[in-house]
């Protein structure tokens, strides 16, 4: 069976460094001792692969939502992934800052430390 040309440059490197060679040249990147086709390669051996089973009816659905926004199913996955993932971490320190601000301008009426303190304590005790 023939690798397809996208994983043939991890299968054979040595013919991704020959094409780039003809493509590019291989000439040496200003201020390193890359070779241009060097770089080529660490760029290839990179990426990662995600793969996620589903029913083919989720598939279809979600073929026909990057189609809808002119992507790929693979963008339109990474970038559903990065909002899922910005929705859950949490808020960022300067959102917890401007939030205490908030907290602070609002006046609310406190008691004494020290008497907050042992009726917290009297509440521990009840237990």
């Amino acid at each position: 069976m023939q690798p397809s040309k996208v994983w043939a440059p991890l299968i054979f490197p040595e013919r991704a460094i020959e094409r780039s060679k003809n493509i590019c040249g291989a000439q040496t990147l200003p201020g390193t001792s890359l070779r241009r086709t060097t770089v080529i390669c660490i760029l290839i051996s990179m990426s990662k692969r995600l793969q996620i089973v589903m029913s083919e009816d989720e598939a279809k659905r979600l073929r026909q939502c990057a189609l809808r926004e002119g992507l790929t199913v693979s963008e339109w996955a990474r970038r559903a992934l990065r909002r899922a993932e910005l929705q859950q971490s949490g808020p960022t320190p300067e959102q917890k800052v401007r939030a205490l601000d908030r907290a602070l301008t609002c006046n609310h009426p406190a008691g004494e430390i020290d008497k907050m303190l042992a009726e917290i304590d009297q509440g521990r005790d009840l237990r």
